[in-house]
């Protein structure tokens, strides 16, 4: 028997079995996604297959049905590790529960290329959910007294490592909510990405967005007295949205001809509103001074 005959056929015995166990609900769906991510196994495989099929060490070349099986068992581990219950989306949605003694989240969101939303939640004292075609992230929630921290990061390795999809038409790969009566510090990372924050319904105390090359999308509220929020995003366009009644400072000269035409007055190398100072919500942005396109709004 040929290492190839032997090869393809103890790779359709496993992915026979694979099917079994899936229909079984012993192996999520989402295994089979999985297991794509990983098809230049194949070619290292027949590679392997390749050098030692008419050389002296020729048992050797019976490695590439051990690799291709070997990786089909692997990726099951690391799926049902993920997939919790089974579910078809279990490994993409992510949530922890309300807790009255948590009075502050300190987030940190590192999404890279996977376009972000984030948006008042309902019951959840955080809840996540990840498009199953971007990159899965690595998530860890710790509690330090009265303080909850969050850390979302796109995974650098991994089970997901060869292929990743980004579909940015809907703008949402990573959806996260937080809850409305809980103060939030929030910091986003990314690249190239569409990062839209409908903050006006939480308690929002600081933002900070590094989306170089991105669309970022901000609306804010008036939860707390002041709010500060620091732009870094270089040739990244920035819409912010700011209730009428809030009083704004811009830190930085970079767009006094727009902020001069928008009626904001010069304190010093800063720009603010008229009646900033009385205003009973504050909002202090410092945007990067490399930005393609800067908007104001008001509602």
């Amino acid at each position: 028997m040929t290492p190839a005959r032997f090869r393809w056929g103890v790779w359709l015995i496993a992915i026979g079995i694979m099917l079994l166990l899936s229909n079984a609900g012993e192996v999520s769906w989402d295994y089979w996604w999985d297991l794509f991510c990983w098809w230049p196994i194949l070619l290292i495989a027949i590679g392997v297959e390749k050098i030692f099929l008419h050389s002296r060490l020729h048992v050797l070349s019976y490695l590439s049905s051990v690799i291709l099986v070997g990786t089909m068992a692997l990726v099951a581990i690391n799926s049902h590790a993920d997939q919790g219950e089974g579910d078809f989306f279990s490994a993409y949605r992510w949530s922890e529960d309300a807790d009255p003694n948590i009075k502050l989240i300190i987030a940190r969101i590192d999404h890279d290329c996977n376009d972000l939303f984030v948006r008042q939640g309902s019951s959840d004292l955080i809840y996540g959910r990840f498009d199953r075609f971007s990159r899965r992230p690595s998530i860890a929630f710790s509690k330090e007294g009265e303080v909850g921290k969050l850390e979302i990061e796109r995974r650098s390795g991994g089970m997901q490592s060869f292929v990743v999809i980004n579909d940015r038409s809907y703008g949402r790969d990573w959806t996260v909510s937080f809850a409305e009566d809980v103060p939030l510090e929030l910091k986003c990372y990314g690249d190239d990405a569409d990062v839209t924050l409908h903050v006006d319904d939480l308690p929002l105390k600081s933002l900070f967005v590094s989306n170089d090359d991105g669309d970022i999308f901000i609306k804010c509220g008036t939860r707390l007295p002041e709010v500060n929020i620091k732009i870094a995003g270089e040739e990244a366009g920035l819409r912010l949205k700011v209730p009428e009644q809030c009083g704004l400072r811009v830190m930085g000269d970079a767009y006094q001809n727009y902020l001069e035409e928008l009626g904001f007055i010069a304190d010093g190398d800063n720009f603010q509103t008229d009646g900033f100072d009385t205003a009973s919500v504050k909002i202090i942005l410092e945007p990067d001074s490399d930005l393609r396109r800067f908007y104001i709004d008001y509602y």
